[in-house]
């Protein structure tokens, strides 16, 4: 999601319609993070989302909000759910560094390493293990076809043949004893 404007809290939606990228900076030192008004695909997308986490976006909303007053005049108002306190949007590899060290803080010692984009596979490896329709996790991933995320996750897939097979079985054969 890329703003609020794109989050449908009675609907349950949010619309990717724009994407952040790196690029230099105007003076032509450094590097900084840029909203382009478009997708990878070019193709805006609109996914479901759950309750708990439109909850989780509301008391960021609100969170937000509060920085916001903080900043005053300073503030960027880009529309952006996720930006830096001041509203200019983050730096992709910032953003990525700044989820390493969070995930890497006191008391989150036992979760294994994890990198940002490592959420992205967690979630469609999760969908299809809990029987969610490949086209399904395709669309939220924003593949193009089905096929990609075959290609992809197919470590999954192999996994649940065989309790495919079961399930069948047992539709055919009936429960047994």
């Amino acid at each position: 999601m890329s703003g609020w404007a794109d989050l449908d809290g009675e609907r349950k939606t949010a619309a990717i319609r724009q994407t952040v990228i790196p690029l230099t900076k105007v003076g032509g030192v450094g590097r900084e993070g840029r909203i382009v008004p478009r997708t990878k695909t070019d193709r805006a997308r609109v996914i479901e989302m759950d309750g708990a986490t439109m909850a989780m976006l509301r008391s960021w909303k609100a969170h937000q909000a509060e920085e916001r007053l903080l900043m005053g005049g300073g503030y960027q108002d880009n529309d952006l759910a996720f930006c830096r306190p001041d509203g200019r949007p983050y730096h992709p590899e910032a953003f990525s560094k700044t989820f390493d060290r969070r995930v890497r803080q006191p008391g989150l010692a036992e979760l294994p390493t994890l990198r940002l984009h490592d959420l992205r596979h967690t979630w469609a490896t999760l969908a299809l293990a809990a029987g969610v329709d490949v086209t399904i996790v395709a669309r939220r991933l924003g593949h193009g076809s089905r096929a990609t995320t075959w290609a992809t996750y197919q470590h999954v897939v192999t996994g649940m043949q065989a309790d495919a097979a079961e399930r069948v079985a047992a539709l055919i054969f009936g429960a047994r004893a």
